[in-house]
């Protein structure tokens, strides 16, 4: 039986929403007290003073994908989401997010904040980031991979959804049509789930030609050469009251026209994006004996493949 480590973080805000309202509000700073908890196999002494957020970052969405960076990339811990930032394509790599009915719950002050403009992130080196200037006149919108309204509880995790390390270049079309039917689905999916873990991103996949040859062909814009996916993948792994779990898995593709509006139309085995994007979703034996459905289809244990086959 592994036993739980509780330890004390301190950070500095206004009461009700974040640092930010302490600044941009004028209201008083102040401590505020964070109780987080870990579950261990065995027992440890933890040196409190040396434990980060980042830590139970890390042991919140681990079980969802391996979080970890290589060269090429970089991850961002951003309150209750990550970003693998992938700087030779100047966009994510992946954003893992959890969202819960409470995270979905606006805070005190947030009807006081305007809406805000995406801009650089300074935690990425100057060389490796997008601006908003690779943007402008692109033909493309500045596409949030993780959306800024499934995290309005909390200031800090709604700024730093608007840093352009979580953005990418979507067809207009597809960022106010589907993509953001996509992204409201999923915040109804917290009405039945506890939690709802969602993993997104972009994909480059390959295109036929006259030859039989295949190519993955892709568009960079502005001085940055931001790459522009061709397609962008959801992944949802929704937890019920009872520990079970609810698989959803998406490729929408990045084009430009209206398409389909019917999500079903555009549900995939999850092999096909862990096959595009090269990492796997983490599935270890009890998630894979507590699996209810994949897609609305009810899991067959008869079936041995990682995954069902449609």
């Amino acid at each position: 039986m592994g036993r739980i480590v509780k330890y004390t973080l301190w950070t500095l805000g206004a009461s009700g929403c974040g640092f930010y309202f302490g600044y941009k509000l004028g209201a008083s700073l102040k401590s505020i007290k964070v109780t987080k908890y870990v579950k261990v196999s065995q027992p440890v002494e933890v040196d409190l003073r040396e434990v980060s957020l980042y830590t139970t970052v890390r042991v919140l969405f681990s079980h969802i994908v391996e979080i970890k960076s290589i060269p090429s990339t970089q991850l961002r811990e951003m309150g209750n989401f990550v970003i693998n930032y992938d700087k030779s394509k100047r966009i994510p790599q992946y954003v893992v997010e959890r969202i819960t009915r409470g995270s979905l719950q606006k805070c005190r002050y947030f009807d006081r904040l305007y809406r805000l403009r995406t801009s650089e992130d300074a935690d990425v080196h100057k060389l490796f980031r997008s601006t908003n200037a690779d943007y402008e006149s692109s033909g493309y919108s500045r596409g949030h991979i993780a959306p800024a309204a499934n995290h309005v509880s909390l200031a800090y995790d709604y700024l730093n959804t608007f840093y352009l390390t979580n953005m990418a270049p979507q067809h207009f079309q597809i960022n106010s049509g589907i993509w953001n039917l996509l992204e409201t689905h999923v915040r109804t999916l917290t009405t039945e789930h506890r939690n709802v873990y969602v993993c997104s991103g972009p994909l480059f996949k390959p295109s036929d030609y006259s030859n039989n040859s295949k190519f993955v062909y892709y568009e960079v814009i502005g001085e940055n050469q931001v790459a522009v996916p061709t397609h962008f993948f959801k992944y949802i792994r929704a937890e019920t009251l009872d520990g079970k779990y609810n698989i959803e898995s998406y490729i929408i593709p990045n084009i430009q026209r209206n398409i389909d509006i019917n999500l079903k139309h555009f549900q995939v085995n999850p092999d096909e994006i862990e096959k595009t994007a090269g990492f796997l979703f983490m599935e270890d034996e009890y998630m894979h004996n507590n699996i209810l459905t994949i897609n609305g289809i009810s899991q067959n244990s008869l079936v041995p493949h990682r995954y069902l086959t449609y």
